[in-house]
């Protein structure tokens, strides 16, 4: 069964747009952050700098979260297009939903956890007493991991009342 129309379509190159956006950001932020240093300091915990080999394996670091996230735009994009083209109920459809958040779960979930390996990073040369444990989540990833929980369970139970019709197509 494919689902049109005109508010679909707007929105299919809604998402598309913003994920193309999301995708632009994650690829300029290493090149940002490696012109800039100031960049990262945000990220560092209060009062560490980082300089040289660490500042670059801090940055290695900051990319992990990023990596991740741009694979979640691509398959936002891919998903995107399957509604802008009527393919709502398609077995492609809980697949893409599926798989948008497994990306979107392993994206929040290293968001909780790049923060403390940055932090540890930064402070792996200070002096003993002066290195630093950084734990840093707030609702952002909360909700992030929650909006993944939910796409995944969405995907599973569009594929199972996908395959319930296909049964009961069958019987009749």
């Amino acid at each position: 069964m494919n689902v049109t129309g005109r508010p679909l379509e707007r929105l299919s190159l809604a998402g598309r747009s913003i994920a193309v956006i999301g995708a632009l950001m994650v690829v300029a932020w290493p090149v940002a952050a490696g012109l800039n240093p100031a960049l990262l300091a945000p990220l560092l915990p209060p009062g560490v700098a980082v300089e040289g080999a660490l500042r670059w394996a801090a940055l290695g670091a900051s990319l992990v979260p990023g990596v991740l996230f741009l694979g979640a735009m691509v398959e936002a994009f891919r998903l995107f297009g399957l509604l802008g083209r009527g393919e709502a109920f398609t077995a492609a459809m809980p697949r893409s939903l599926e798989r948008l958040a497994l990306w979107a779960l392993a994206s929040a979930a290293a968001g909780v956890v790049t923060p403390t390996l940055i932090g540890l990073i930064a402070t792996a040369d200070a002096a003993e007493g002066q290195r630093q444990l950084l734990i840093r989540f707030g609702s952002g990833e909360i909700t992030g991991l929650i909006v993944a929980l939910l796409l995944l369970a969405f995907g599973r139970v569009m594929r199972e009342a996908m395959r319930v019709a296909r049964e009961n197509r069958e019987f009749v």
